[in-house]
């Protein structure tokens, strides 16, 4: 796609806001301030399309949050997921899970920010940012330049994000035994239809779920140690689906892309004329598929946050405040499930419970992307 500037000496030096990252948080942010008649700008660092490491599987909140901003269309050619399956050791457990989609992030993404585009806002992509919390911006395409200033400043660059790395009020803190993401799209390999598949080892998760067009997602969280004492990822990935006894397997055609380690969270989310929202506010081990509707619902109340800002009605505080409201509850869940996962003695014992009696399971898979059902506040 076409959307950069021939050079960045065309690009405006004032805007009402400036939002750097085109997942799905920062081109929903950027879409509402454009509707809302606000000048803005979203950089990209990469070219779109571009693959992006992801579980795939977008919740039922999501969900309902692209629906209800008039997006649906954004979700076309999405898979519909209606049932988990957990192996470990030989094991296996299936329960239903309700309004789940495999999604492809390179066509989420792209979707998202045409949408962005048609919005009003501008685009420059293949540009890195690097962002001071007084709202300015020092943009790079190549060897071209150019500083721009922001009413309000929106980071939604993921974990790997650099735009504010030299400012320690945004510093990480990474959790002790934090997992690494990696992540692939290849041909089928056996993955049933409609189904996530879960493989569990003690060094981490192997999931499966399948996309249109004949294609599989695989994405894992492994121990970063165990990649290193297996000698590579791949080989690790295949332990873990062979330990778990799941009757599928990694299609010759894989490849895996890694992530930075996955459970962190910033020491500050606001400062200045800076917000941080979607991963790169924070991040949890996403088994339970919320980690895009986090994004998605973040990046619709960001928007409205950095209008605050734009209009001079902000309060400090109010956006951290907001992230913990909105977010609090799934994250600890997911922490919850992390720990879980994590001791396959008790994974073993859940399965049986779950064979047992099924209802517990649905019950529980019923809880995960319970967040963005409300309006931006």
């Amino acid at each position: 796609m076409s959307c950069v500037p021939a050079n960045l000496d065309r690009c405006a030096r004032q805007w009402d806001a400036v939002v750097v990252g085109a997942g799905p948080c920062g081109s929903i942010a950027a879409l509402q301030l454009a509707r809302r008649g606000l000048r803005t700008l979203l950089v990209e660092r990469s070219d779109m399309p571009r693959f992006k490491v992801c579980g795939g599987c977008l919740a039922h909140g999501g969900i309902a949050t692209l629906e209800r901003l008039g997006l649906a269309h954004t979700l076309a050619g999405a898979e519909p997921l209606n049932r988990l399956v957990v192996c470990s050791d030989g094991r296996s457990a299936s329960v239903p899970i309700s309004r789940m989609l495999g999604v492809s992030r390179t066509d989420l993404d792209l979707a998202l920010l045409s949408a962005a585009r048609q919005a009003g806002a501008d685009v420059i992509v293949r540009t890195a940012a690097n962002v001071d919390q007084d709202g300015t911006c020092r943009l790079r395409m190549g060897a071209d330049r150019r500083t721009v200033s922001a009413r309000a400043v929106i980071i939604a660059d993921g974990l790997g994000g650099a735009s504010v790395r030299h400012d320690p009020a945004f510093a990480w803190r990474v959790q002790s035994g934090s997992k690494i993401g990696l992540g692939g799209v290849c041909t089928q390999g056996g993955c049933p239809d409609a189904s996530v598949v879960m493989c569990i080892a003690r060094e981490g998760y192997v999931g499966f779920a399948p996309l249109q067009g004949g294609r599989m997602l695989v994405a894992a969280a492994v121990d970063p140690k165990a990649i290193r004492d297996a000698g590579g990822a791949r080989i690790l990935a295949e332990r873990i689906v062979e330990f778990s006894g799941a009757p599928i397997c990694l299609p010759c055609d894989l490849e895996l892309r890694g992530t930075p380690t996955l459970t962190r969270k910033r020491n500050r989310v606001e400062a200045g004329r800076v917000l941080i929202a979607g991963d790169a506010a924070g991040y949890v081990e996403p088994f339970t598929g919320e980690g895009m509707t986090w994004a998605i619902r973040t990046g619709e109340l960001c928007a409205r946050q950095a209008e605050k800002l734009v209009d001079g009605t902000f309060s400090a505080g109010q956006w951290s405040r907001l992230v913990s409201r909105e977010l609090g509850a799934a994250q600890r869940r997911c922490q919850l499930v992390r720990h879980l996962v994590a001791r396959p003695a008790l994974v073993r014992a859940c399965m049986g419970l779950i064979r047992v009696l099924p209802p517990i399971g649905g019950a529980v898979s019923g809880r995960f992307g319970r967040v963005a059902q409300g309006g931006a506040a």
